[in-house]
């Protein structure tokens, strides 16, 4: 099954929101990236319009890594339920520490002071699941603090989103606050 993660806020996210780390080529073939690729011919003597294809490529691993995305949930989807802010997004964050340190630096620069988000993370078809009260998380980036089932953990401020990363993990049905 797919897993999916959701962001809701109390203001919109803007398509430029997320630093966007990857870079558009447009090429007019595709064997200009230097793939092998074979096209066959239906009919000798027919051809195609040339056309621009966008190409999108990361010059890292680490760029590609570090990539986060948000995309507008439609209006009457079930997962609304567990948010209590309007605004709800699918989140994409790949699963790696450069992901979630990259994911908390994003929010960091995203949130004003006072405010916060609520993400969370269910499988496709249990969005109207109850939370796992067990794996809830409450981040606060103002006052540096990390709390979930075991206890509040204070954060290095010269490491807090290296910090971050290796405490945190998306779970199923996990509920996570970052304020600030």
């Amino acid at each position: 099954m797919t897993v999916y993660h959701f962001i809701a806020t109390s203001t919109p996210i803007l398509s430029d929101t997320f630093e966007d780390r990857g870079k558009t080529i447009y090429v007019d073939d595709l064997s200009e990236l230097n793939f092998k690729i074979e096209f066959y011919k239906e009919k000798k003597n027919k051809y195609s319009p040339k056309v621009k294809i966008p190409v999108r490529y990361y010059e890292t691993e680490e760029d590609f890594q570090q990539q986060i995305g948000a995309h507008e949930v439609d209006e009457d989807h079930n997962i609304r339920t567990q948010f209590q802010h309007p605004f709800v997004y699918y989140l994409s964050c790949k699963d790696t520490r450069e992901g979630y340190k990259s994911l908390f630096q994003e929010l960091d620069r995203f949130l004003s002071h006072g405010e916060r988000i609520e993400m969370y993370t269910c499988l496709d078809g249990e969005e109207e699941k109850s939370r796992k009260d067990s794996l809830s998380i409450i981040v606060n980036l103002r006052t540096l603090t990390y709390k979930n089932d075991i206890g509040t953990y204070r954060l290095n401020e010269k490491r807090l989103y290296h910090e971050l990363s290796e405490r945190f993990a998306f779970r199923e049905r996990q509920y996570v606050i970052v304020t600030k």
